[in-house]
């Protein structure tokens, strides 16, 4: 699978995302000046489809989800520079939010609605 810079990328409001002027099919990542990966993101045909993944600074994981055809789908998680989980939204498969949660530092959950 090809991988490149997410700033290699062309896109358009709502369009798909190309690459050299055709639909990108791969990976795209973004790093800091030191090399450090802070985000991943999987495309097939111009549109999301795969993992979501960004990272803080220190290489801990800050969110991440999938989607499916451009649309979020599953639960999609975001922590705290310490690594507690502070939001969780869960996406039916046609991208709908059915539920979203908030987190206390003890993982409690603090708040809850449906979508």
């Amino acid at each position: 699978m090809i991988r490149v810079n997410e700033d290699e990328l062309d896109s358009e409001p709502y369009g798909p995302v190309l690459y050299q002027g055709a639909r990108f099919t791969g990976e795209a990542e973004d790093r800091l000046p030191d090399g450090t990966l802070v985000s991943l993101t999987t495309y097939v045909n111009g549109l999301q489809d795969g993992p979501d993944k960004e990272w803080y600074n220190d290489g801990s994981l800050r969110s991440e989800g999938q989607f499916r055809q451009g649309v979020a789908v599953g639960v999609h998680r975001t922590w705290d520079p310490d690594g507690n989980l502070v939001r969780e939204v869960e996406f039916s498969d046609g991208g709908r939010i059915l539920r979203r949660r908030g987190f206390d530092t003890a993982g409690n959950v603090t708040w809850e609605d449906a979508g």
